[in-house]
């Protein structure tokens, strides 16, 4: 026997009691973690909690509550709190449908901008986004901030629904019948001072006011009228919440 074939097939061995042992250690840890259970009984268990467990959200509504009350006597939480689960029902069914116009009332021009450019770019690449079904099962205050004029209330909430997306009529994410569990964050914002605002964050879509009826900016706090559709803002204030931007939670 030559001494290459003797080498190839010490090397064959190493890798084969390697492998053995990888297998063993593997075995060891999984029955550690999972005493009793199959791989199959674990895969099954994880899918049934990714379509069924509601995701939990980062609660600090009781801390923050009395601070936004001292602040804003007249802030209704329980009224915020289904207006901001109604926009983030609307986001998914309005990029669904393709129509910006299925956004709640309460989305701000920066949303109503960012459904636009999702429904743009799918179209583009040919995708169509669907989502079905959507629950919101609770929604809470992660944070609250009071920065040069701009107040924000940040929130996060559970939500689940159907999601599958197509190219070219084939399933190219999601299913449509596994239920998604996921999260949501929100942004409520207040602007007490919007000269301070524009002075410190130029440019900042997320901010500016907008009409009240077509949602589009409005460049100055005297303005009788919108540049776009035409409606009356007399009496129009800086000093009112709107809900200014919306995110899917990555990496839960």
């Amino acid at each position: 026997m030559s001494i290459v074939l003797i080498i190839i097939l010490v090397l064959l061995a190493i890798v084969v009691i390697g492998a053995l042992v990888l297998v063993g250690i593997g075995k060891h840890l999984f029955e550690q973690f999972f005493p009793g259970k199959t791989v199959k009984q674990v895969v099954a268990e994880r899918d049934y909690e990714e379509q069924n467990v509601q995701k939990t959200v980062s609660s600090m509504t009781k801390m923050y509550m009395p601070r936004i009350t001292k602040d804003f006597p007249e802030f209704n939480w329980e009224e915020w709190r289904t207006n901001v689960e109604n926009v983030i029902s609307s986001y998914l069914y309005a990029i669904s449908k393709k129509d910006v116009n299925i956004l709640s009332e309460f989305a701000g021009y920066n949303i109503r901008q960012k459904v636009e450019n999702i429904i743009s770019n799918d179209t583009a690449a040919g995708i169509e986004k669907n989502y079905a079904d959507v629950k919101v099962y609770t929604t809470e205050i992660k944070r609250y901030s009071k920065e040069k004029g701009l107040v924000s209330i940040k929130l996060e909430s559970a939500v689940s629904h159907f999601v599958w997306h197509t190219r070219e009529g084939k399933v190219v994410y999601g299913a449509k019948n596994k239920r998604k569990q996921t999260k949501y964050t929100t942004v409520l914002t207040y602007i007490q001072d919007y000269d301070m605002v524009m002075h410190s964050f130029p440019g900042d879509m997320a901010v500016v006011l907008t009409c009240p009826n077509c949602g589009a900016p409005i460049k100055n706090l005297g303005q009788k009228y919108c540049d776009y559709c035409g409606s009356g803002i007399v009496e129009f204030s800086a000093k009112i919440w709107r809900i200014t931007d919306i995110d899917e939670m990555k990496n839960m």
